[in-house]
């Protein structure tokens, strides 16, 4: 997935190969999530006709080091509304755990046709569960260092560890995530769940360490959204169920949004 600089504005972006709709796909990865890992739903959304872009919290520097843009949950929010404002026309939104929270934080300010949101968190559960997390690997304190480093130190960094990790995750799939960042989710700062937003395909995983299934189907309740019948495993990274999820995300666009995206063929109007 090619980067894409305009502006102060840095994405990753996959071209469709023959251009069918009339909205963009945006992609707000979660928790040490890089935008490699979602190249399998990016690629066959692509394949089908979507433009799709990624939108990271860090870009690499002249290095190839990840270099921090957000560092607090404000500035990932105000990033995204600009961002989604400058791709000029409808989108719908991919998110997952963090991503899906500021996703629904900024739903009222994009004209956001449909949203899919792979294991959605609120941000204090998250940080919650993050902090547990951390126990079992004999690293009692390491949010109280978090902190300090956060308010000492700009620019500070936290790598995934393993017991947020499958298996099958490599070190492309994964970026480091500011620790201010971090640490405002522990304290739950700035987020209540909009009330309505628009139509969300809710996806829930039955073992994931940083978001509990039932939490996540408590995004589905309402007229807004419905809970996949494809249960996920694992901590969610997109490339362990790729087809799959691609296929079910397309359908849902597809049923949901009909031609309001779709350019039909004037026979196929007139039939």
């Amino acid at each position: 997935m090619p980067a894409l600089t305009f502006g102060d504005f840095f994405v990753h972006c996959e071209a469709p190969e023959a251009p069918r709709y009339r909205a963009a796909i945006l992609v707000l990865p979660g928790l040490f999530q890089s935008f490699a890992c979602w190249r399998p739903i990016t690629a066959m959304l692509a394949h089908r006709g979507w433009e799709v872009y990624c939108l990271t919290r860090t870009m690499p520097d002249r290095s190839g080091k990840p270099h921090l843009l957000d560092e607090t949950w404000e500035q990932a929010r105000a990033r995204i509304a600009q961002v989604g404002a400058r791709l000029g026309g409808p989108v719908v939104v991919l998110a997952s755990d963090l991503g899906a929270a500021l996703a629904l934080s900024v739903a009222g300010q994009l004209p956001i046709l449909a949203l899919a949101l792979f294991s959605p968190s609120d941000p204090a559960a998250l940080g919650a569960a993050y902090r547990r997390s951390l126990r079992p690997s004999g690293l009692r304190g390491a949010l109280s260092g978090l902190r300090r480093r956060a308010s000492t130190s700009r620019g500070a960094q936290v790598i995934a560890h393993a017991a947020l990790l499958g298996p099958d995750i490599g070190d492309e799939d994964t970026l480091p995530e500011p620790a201010r960042l971090l640490g405002e989710l522990s304290e739950g700062e700035g987020f209540v769940r909009p009330d309505r937003h628009p139509p969300a395909l809710v996806f829930a995983s039955r073992s994931d360490p940083l978001v509990a299934e039932q939490h996540a189907l408590g995004f589905a309740d309402g007229a807004c959204a419905k809970a996949s019948r494809t249960r996920l495993d694992g901590r969610f990274f997109p490339h362990t169920g790729g087809a799959v999820l691609a296929d079910e995300v397309q359908r849902f666009l597809i049923l949901t949004l009909g031609d309001r995206v779709v350019d039909f063929p004037q026979d196929i109007l007139e039939e």
